[in-house]
């Protein structure tokens, strides 16, 4: 069977609304010919180009050809390029911010770099934890919120906090040492307000997060006794 045949073939076992690249012809050896014919097909209709390298099985409906959702192709490029979402968008899914960012942040990239897929702007960054993954989100989104805790647009420290306070009173105890072992590539600052919020909670992972602390330090977040009784024990100001 040619290439040409195979391509068409396992493209008709993905469903509408599939985004395609081509990682997922892997199999069938032949990098530059699967390029080729992947590029003709979006020319002829068999399918549609999303960006460089990127395409989709267009869904028809009704109204005319839908494309992907944002969900769909974030979930992809993360299955692609590895990293967890970050940025306003993590602050949006924990409730601390209803900003609408104009990209989206990836972190843990192995490269600095901005692409656009799609309507998509995309901000892949290096850095966060190399471990994280994907599915971890209600944990990157916590560490996302304690890191842009001083730039959240318009944000409440005492609705931050709470926040907080909510996100990690919903974890398992496996899932807060898990929490506590993401945190330690992030900013002394962020694992300080880490501890001082799982201490405040009576949660005993704290006392691994202060044990690293350099005792000398002071971090300032702009955080009163009332907001969070214990913070001169982290020294957070």
């Amino acid at each position: 069977m040619s290439i040409a045949s195979q391509v068409k073939e396992k493209i008709a076992q993905f469903p509408a609304g599939s985004i395609l690249n081509y990682t997922d012809f892997a199999d069938l050896g032949n990098f530059q010919a699967v390029a080729l014919n992947l590029s003709r097909l979006s020319k002829t209709g068999g399918l549609r180009r999303l960006s460089k390298g990127q395409y989709y099985v267009a869904q028809k409906t009704q109204f005319g050809l839908l494309m992907p959702s944002e969900g769909q192709i974030i979930d992809k490029l993360l299955q692609q390029t590895g990293g967890y979402i970050a940025g306003f968008s993590a602050l949006n899914d924990i409730g601390v911010s209803s900003q609408i960012p104009s990209e989206i942040t990836i972190l843990g990239s192995r490269s600095n770099r901005t692409r656009r897929v799609g309507a998509l702007r995309i901000k892949f960054i290096v850095g966060g934890s190399k471990d994280a993954q994907p599915e971890e989100s209600a944990l990157t989104n916590i560490l996302e919120t304690l890191r842009l805790f001083k730039s959240i647009p318009n944000g409440s420290i005492d609705v931050t906090l709470q926040r907080l306070k909510t996100s990690l009173q919903r974890l398992s105890a496996r899932e807060i040492s898990r929490l506590t072992t993401l945190s330690q590539p992030y900013r002394p600052s962020v694992r300080a307000l880490l501890g001082a919020l799982l201490q405040n909670l009576q949660l005993p992972q704290w006392k691994k997060l202060k044990k690293d602390l350099n005792p000398m330090t002071a971090y300032t977040f702009g955080v009163s006794d009332a907001q969070l009784p214990n913070r001169s024990f982290w020294r957070i100001r």
